[in-house]
């Protein structure tokens, strides 16, 4: 409501002219305008977390960014909020005090392109989810072993017995020397793991990313075994508000009067009512005003 007389002229101009019921002076302003601020960085956090495609992966980050909002910064933007963002931030952070330490949490966050290690605010919890993460990638090559060019036996090389010793021994020096260089530029668990923590932030994409990831990989068991890890961490949502809007829809469905549908037409229905909302509005936004004004008129008359 505060927001919504904020944004109308109209209410602005009464206000600051005095002829609104409500005196308000110039301080009282700057305290209305700081106050709606900083809810709104919890009205976008919740909405983020609600949407429909959203992953487990944002919610390390989302309140990392909600609880930098809410330090102090000595500017006009903390005129008559600094003790409510002093009590708002230890809320929150004495509520979501563990969820660094969940691995589901940390590992999802590790394994989206658009976060990986940039958002922990414990060291301690970002350095023991970086260490199960290259345990579980480990894991995944000895389920899948690499091959053997990564073997470290030397193979046998047929020296000519007219060889005189000294040439025979220069063949197994070099030989064993271009080995240890073949070994030393064979990827590991480490080195994968830390190529893509150095990589640039990804700005929108997540699961595309890892897509064509996969497809760059090609017969690279390491990074398409952090290909498998990514997709069994950024699977589940971070709330279940998804869930609920499911079971809100299937009450209105499955109700006293249609209490003998069957199970495959509901789930037509449900699927109809997931589906119908977006092509609606994606045909509606290609019409012109004059047959969106008429198609209104049509519905409420």
């Amino acid at each position: 409501t505060i927001k919504k007389i904020l944004d109308d002229e109209v209410w602005k101009n009464k206000i600051k002219c005095g002829s609104a019921s409500v005196k308000l002076s110039s301080n009282d302003w700057k305290v209305i305008k700081n106050t709606v601020k900083v809810l709104g960085s919890f009205k976008e956090a919740t909405l983020e977390l609600s949407k429909a495609s959203a992953c487990i992966s944002q919610a390390i980050p989302i309140i990392t960014s909600v609880l930098h909002m809410l330090k102090p910064t000595n500017t006009e933007t903390d005129i008559g909020v600094k003790n409510l963002k002093r009590r708002l931030s230890e809320n929150l952070a004495n509520r979501v005090r563990s969820i660094e330490t969940s691995e589901i949490h940390a590992l999802a966050t590790l394994l989206d392109p658009r976060y990986r290690n940039c958002y922990f605010r414990d060291a301690g919890a970002k350095r023991k989810a970086e260490e199960k993460l290259l345990d579980l990638l480990k894991s995944e090559s000895v389920v899948y072993p690499l091959s053997r060019s990564n073997s470290l036996d030397v193979e046998e090389v047929l020296v000519p017995n007219n060889i005189s010793g000294g040439l025979a021994a220069a063949f197994e020096e070099v030989k064993k020397r271009a080995r240890r260089d073949d070994l030393a530029n064979e990827e590991t668990p480490e080195s994968v793991l830390k190529d893509y923590m150095s990589e640039e932030l990804e700005k929108t994409k997540n699961l595309a990313w890892w897509q064509k990831y996969e497809e760059e990989a090609k017969g690279n068991k390491l990074k398409l075994g952090l290909c498998r890890l990514a997709k069994k961490f950024l699977t589940p949502p971070p709330t279940s508000t998804n869930c609920e809007r499911l079971f809100s829809v299937a009450g209105q469905i499955m109700d006293e009067k249609r209490a003998k549908m069957l199970l495959i037409t509901w789930k037509e229905f449900s699927f109809f009512e997931r589906i119908s909302c977006p092509l609606i509005s994606l045909w509606i936004g290609k019409l012109n005003k004059h047959i969106k004004l008429s198609i209104v008129c049509v519905i409420f008359c």
